[in-house]
């Protein structure tokens, strides 16, 4: 199998992943948390690595980065967890390496994965309940209240923490396949 066609394969498999957990949310009348920055990473990777589009690639790979880890700290903190989730998060963070080998990570990524961020909070705060708090949109997490006594505050930080994680993951995919390519 080419190159080109074991990374459209793989792309296959990132929507997938996407769409059996967007199944397990509809079943169980969850829809509103497909709109979580790391299940759209997932599928924003599944759809850069299909067509391919070093873009969209790029800023699913960015919140799989950003996403998964916080997923996890959730996760050990005693969190709700379906079993499909591990297939977005780990199975799309898997896919997302998988892809630096394929799609150039374009210069300011961090750029656009944090406005693509922001924008994403500002139409979870309109399509989702706010008890559910989908991207950390509506309230401080639970537990920070007493360190950020301010939303306007805390979502101010959050976003700069996110652009300087999105930046760091830059720097890191470029040198890498910087030097790859070198080798080659």
């Amino acid at each position: 199998m080419s190159s080109s066609n074991l990374r459209k394969s793989a792309g296959l498999v990132g929507i997938a992943f996407f769409l059996i957990h967007a199944g397990a949310l509809i079943l169980t009348d969850s829809y509103h948390h497909l709109l979580w920055s790391c299940h759209l990473g997932c599928l924003l990777v599944g759809i850069g690595l299909l067509i391919p589009s070093k873009w969209i690639y790029a800023v699913g790979s960015a919140w799989m980065v950003l996403g998964v880890p916080l997923w996890l700290q959730n996760i050990q903190s005693g969190g709700e967890v379906m079993p499909t989730s591990f297939i977005s998060h780990i199975g799309g963070l898997l896919l997302a390496i998988y892809g630096l080998r394929h799609i150039e990570i374009p210069r300011y990524l961090w750029v656009a994965a944090t406005v693509a961020l922001f924008c994403l909070v500002l139409v979870t705060r309109l399509l989702t309940p706010p008890t559910e708090n989908i991207n950390l949109a509506f309230t401080v997490w639970t537990g920070w209240e007493t360190i950020f006594p301010s939303y306007f505050w805390y979502g101010c930080i959050m976003l700069a923490l996110a652009a300087l994680v999105f930046f760091l993951f830059e720097k890191l995919a470029r040198n890498y396949q910087q030097k790859r390519c070198r080798q080659e």
